[in-house]
């Protein structure tokens, strides 16, 4: 597979997907969110989704008319509060009545909770996580992050199942094998700092096989893990240095951070996803643009390819 190098590549991948075998049924939860509504719009004119809307019909019909989306003709399966919403949504997905669910205006904890109920039906063997999915335009690349949205403080046996959800992720673009930098605030490793003594740590697991379908390296500060030129001028080589396709961090605190720098300051047009359940779910964060839902719907697309 040719690897996808933009979100208009991503798009068009998907968009042809849809040529081939059918829109994918998408589950908007909760679906009174005009910038969803939005989104689903242009899938649907893309030929991307058709469209399942989850909530107060009464609410969904208000958002509809903020946004200026017809969704009249729209499949709406009433819900009384958004976390029925999401638990129904969640059922339909299970259920193979849905190929996806996109994100509606919920508290991401809240979304999260209702997913992961044990009556939801979605949850799979492994951990759950988030991917972040960047173009930041200083870059001019790709580049993928985890886990901004789920995982507070994994631990070193945690850690192994965020990155292959993120392989995942990766692989429907066409990585491979991504090269995996697990960030740091150095490129040494310090006995008094922890991250640094973890990051090294799974970089030896990958050493041994531990951690399969991918490059991983660490610790690696942010610059050398992006930059070829800086890790050349710190003297820091391997295959991961300057060349990362992911970013993984060991704290909430810092992904949270760094996705809303690279949207914010970076300038990325963005995408984001929840993987480890049984179908992708598209989740960005509730401030972001209907470019950056449209990205999800067409990444979480290529993810039902088995």
């Amino acid at each position: 597979m040719e690897t996808i190098r933009n979100f208009d590549e991503l798009r068009r991948r998907a968009e042809t997907l849809a040529a081939n075998r059918g829109p994918a049924r998408v589950a908007l939860a909760p679906a009174d969110d005009p910038t969803g509504l939005s989104a689903l719009k242009q899938a649907v004119d893309a030929n991307l989704a058709v469209p399942v809307l989850v909530g107060d019909p009464e609410s969904i019909r208000a958002a509809a008319a903020q946004a200026g989306v017809e969704a009249a003709s729209w499949d709406v399966i009433p819900a009384d509060t958004p976390a029925e919403a999401v638990l129904k949504a969640a059922r339909l997905a299970s259920e193979g009545r849905a190929d996806m669910i996109l994100r509606g205006r919920l508290r991401a904890g809240d979304f999260l909770q209702a997913l992961q109920r044990d009556e939801s039906g979605l949850k799979g063997k492994g951990r759950v996580s988030h991917v972040g999915l960047f173009f930041p335009a200083a870059l001019g690349r790709f580049v993928l992050l985890s886990d901004a949205f789920v995982n507070v403080d994994p631990d070193l046996e945690a850690m192994p199942e965020i990155i292959a959800n993120a392989v995942a992720a990766g692989r429907a673009l066409g990585l491979e094998k991504p090269k995996v930098a697990l960030l740091s605030g150095v490129e040494l490793v310090y006995p008094s700092m922890t991250v640094a003594v973890g990051a090294a740590a799974l970089a030896k697991m990958s050493d041994r096989g531990q951690i399969p379908g991918a490059v991983v390296d660490g610790p690696l500060s942010l610059d050398v893990a992006l930059y070829p030129d800086v890790a050349r001028d710190k003297k820091v080589s391997g295959e991961v240095a300057g060349r990362a396709d992911l970013l993984l961090v060991n704290k909430i605190e810092a992904g949270h951070a760094l996705y809303k720098s690279l949207v914010l300051f970076g300038q990325a047009e963005t995408a984001g996803m929840l993987a480890g359940l049984k179908v992708p779910v598209a989740m960005n964060s509730r401030a972001e643009s209907v470019a950056a839902r449209l990205n999800a719907i067409a990444w979480c697309m290529l993810m039902t390819v088995k």
